[in-house]
């Protein structure tokens, strides 16, 4: 997740133009450069961490297979 000027900066895509704007402001701006960074490891990495990842990994899936057993196409497990 990127948080438009809080975290990085987003560019549309195939706007060459913007991305070179984006890129020599960062590479110009110190101090933006290393809040965009802080910003990032504060809110936006910790929505990432394995375990958080694993666990939405495993409800998509459950998800899916819940699904499909509504729909007739697999049949359920027996425990």
């Amino acid at each position: 997740m990127l948080l438009d000027g809080q975290a990085g900066e987003i560019v549309l895509i195939g706007d060459a133009q913007a991305l070179a704007t984006a890129l020599r402001r960062l590479f110009a701006d110190d101090m933006l450069r290393a809040h965009y960074v802080q910003v990032f490891r504060e809110q936006v990495l910790p929505l990432y961490s394995r375990d958080r990842m694993i666990a939405a990994y495993e409800r998509g899936y459950t998800v899916l297979e819940e699904d499909a057993v509504r729909a007739g196409k697999i049949v359920p497990l027996e425990n």
